[in-house]
């Protein structure tokens, strides 16, 4: 299954729980064999061990138009399942600014 997570700031230090459950949830999906797109802004270069695991970056400003777009990509290259979003003012945000 191809899913892709929104998280904000989802990279060290990890001192938030919402960014400890994005990525956790991410890693152990793929760990599962899941393919996981991680879209969050800021990642700084992170890196991970998981190869199903992909962190795609998208910029503060205007994150929601950003990852909308990316999630647009994922789906028409048919690499898009299911959509999680992490946080509710993301959510609201999508929802808000691009109605379906």
């Amino acid at each position: 299954m191809h899913i892709a997570i929104l998280g904000r700031n989802v990279r060290p230090p990890w001192n938030e729980a919402v960014k400890n459950m994005a990525y956790e949830l991410g890693y152990q999906l793929a760990a599962l064999g899941h393919n996981v797109h991680l879209i969050t802004t800021n990642s700084d270069g992170l890196k991970t061990d998981q190869k199903n695991l992909e962190l795609l970056d998208a910029p503060s400003q205007g994150f929601s138009k950003a990852a909308l777009k990316i999630l647009l990509k994922l789906k028409t290259s048919n690499s898009l399942d299911v959509v999680h979003v992490q946080n509710l003012a993301i959510h609201r945000s999508l929802t808000h600014s691009y109605p379906l």
